[in-house]
């Protein structure tokens, strides 16, 4: 599998974040991070509209795209920007529990309304690291180099992902509602 760069991470503009006061500018030197994955995943079934899994995942990727600080000539000055970069290497390496209920269970105590409402939600752990054994180097600076932390997670990756959802499905009104939660 690749990745391409997106937009924003190519093109060599200025975009300054006023929260954080930096100025962020694409690399059109970017090439695309080349990544090895494999899973494994066990499912079950147990009724209809019901399911239960377990999954295991690993990513390795070459030339992950990290955002980093250089300095570069930005609006007439030189100024420190967060510039990307294809640095090193990274692994990544989860798990994933997902989980689909229905409340048809409880409609003899409860009522028969519950049929119509389910529970859905997953849970996912992800250790990543980023093996940065390269400097930076910059072709529009050749004079500026330099190396952020030389082992660390993988930037922008969450430690681990939970999605929770209440689903009410009533096919005869031709009405679905979702109460979702989601963090990170």
């Amino acid at each position: 599998t690749i990745a391409n760069p997106d937009y924003l991470e190519l093109v060599p503009t200025e975009d300054r974040d006023y929260n954080s006061g930096t100025v962020k500018v694409g690399n059109p030197y970017l090439d695309y991070s080349k990544i090895i994955n494999a899973d494994l995943r066990a499912e079950l079934y147990p009724s209809i509209g019901e399911a239960a899994s377990l999954g295991l995942f690993y990513k390795q990727i070459s030339d992950p795209i990290e955002w980093v600080y250089t300095s570069e000539s930005v609006s007439g000055g030189n100024q420190t920007v967060r510039k990307p970069f294809n640095l090193g290497d990274a692994t990544l390496l989860g798990v994933e529990l997902e989980f689909r209920k229905s409340f048809e269970f409880a409609s003899s105590k409860l009522g028969d309304w519950t049929r119509f409402f389910s529970l859905q939600g997953n849970l996912t752990l992800v250790s990543s690291d980023v093996n940065l054994n390269v400097g930076i180097w910059d072709p529009q600076n050749p004079a500026e180099t330099g190396l952020t932390s030389e082992d660390r997670p993988l930037m922008g990756q969450s430690e681990y992902v939970v999605n929770t959802t209440l689903a009410f499905d009533h096919l005869l009104w031709g009405t679905n509602a979702r109460l979702l939660f989601n963090t990170f």
